[in-house]
């Protein structure tokens, strides 16, 4: 019930000028906290992972086991299928132009 009271006294010493300084600035330290505004607050998480992690399970649907027989492989690929010929069209032949076939007198 004297909650007010007791933060009325902090106003009135945090702005006491013939108070320590000390004792001001404590003052102003409670009446912050007091209204939620207090220092920083550090907090450290640590993170324990117990079995295997996702990235190893969803590794295990993936590697496949052919055995001790495989020393060494590689994926290859298939090539790509050929284009089909394509028909060759027949040639016009050649139409020359004589001079003389158009030059009437």
């Amino acid at each position: 019930m004297a909650a007010d009271r007791a933060a009325a006294q902090l106003v009135v010493l945090m702005y006491d000028k013939t108070a320590p300084h000390a004792v001001r600035l404590a003052a102003a330290r409670d009446l912050l906290d007091r209204a939620g505004l207090s220092a920083r607050t550090a907090v450290d998480v640590d993170v324990a992972v117990h079995g295997p992690s996702l990235l190893e399970r969803n590794l295990a649907d993936v590697v496949i086991d052919y055995g001790e027989d495989v020393v060494d492989a590689e994926v290859v690929e298939p090539e790509p299928p050929a284009p089909e010929p394509r028909a060759l069209r027949p040639r016009r032949g050649k139409r020359s132009y004589r001079s003389a076939d158009h030059d009437a007198p």
